[in-house]
């Protein structure tokens, strides 16, 4: 597998996401936490994460941050959370 390729690619898919957000004017409304990566030969036997990533944050501030981290945090643990009342509950409405 010829890895830079792979990362090249993924990174060229973030770029046309960042390009879409900015063709619908909703940069000020957009929020995303991206990682991408391969973990490294071993590094879950050694007891530490090692991966190979690339990411990118559109977080306004600490605050978000923390409410994207307990959004993922509940919604993998919980696969019958209803989303509209967890982000009522974070005081996000969807409308």
């Amino acid at each position: 597998m010829d890895e830079n390729r792979f990362f090249i690619e993924i990174q060229e898919l973030l770029n046309q996401i960042e390009d879409l957000v900015d063709n619908y004017n909703c940069r000020d409304r957009y929020v995303s936490v991206v990682l991408c990566g391969l973990l490294e030969p071993g590094s879950m036997e050694s007891g530490y994460l090692n991966i190979k990533a690339l990411y990118n944050y559109n977080i306004k501030d600490r605050e978000e941050l923390e409410d994207v981290q307990d959004f993922v945090s509940l919604t993998y643990e919980e696969d019958d959370i209803d989303l509209e009342d967890f982000l009522l509950d974070l005081g996000i409405e969807l409308e």
